[in-house]
């Protein structure tokens, strides 16, 4: 009897000290867990602020180019618009030769 008592104590023990180290276990399986997470989370905030600031050069690059674009020449007087559509006309119905000249 007192071996079999002995035996039990020996197996609650065993027992104990087992759940023990799977607590163990656990607890470090889950601070890896976060340590993984937080390196994942470091690599995309890096690449989001990379990303961010090249768009931001994109960006700069594009309005640049938009304000010289917006120093196009401006449009020709109405009257240089009248004489050429003048022209054109008599060009497209043959009367070439009565069409106005443009001053020069």
């Amino acid at each position: 009897m007192d071996r079999v008592l002995a035996a039990e104590q020996a197996a609650a023990a065993r027992l104990t000290q087992t759940g023990q180290e799977a607590q163990q276990q656990l607890d470090q399986a889950r601070q890896d867990a976060l340590a993984c997470v937080n390196h994942s989370l470091e690599r995309i905030v890096a690449w989001q602020k990379a990303h961010a600031a090249a768009l931001q050069l994109r960006l700069e690059a594009l309005r640049a180019q938009a304000g010289c674009a917006a120093a196009a020449p401006a449009a020709p007087d109405a009257a240089t618009v009248a004489l050429a559509v003048e022209g054109l006309a008599c060009s497209l119905t043959g009367g070439a030769g009565d069409a106005p000249h443009a001053p020069a």
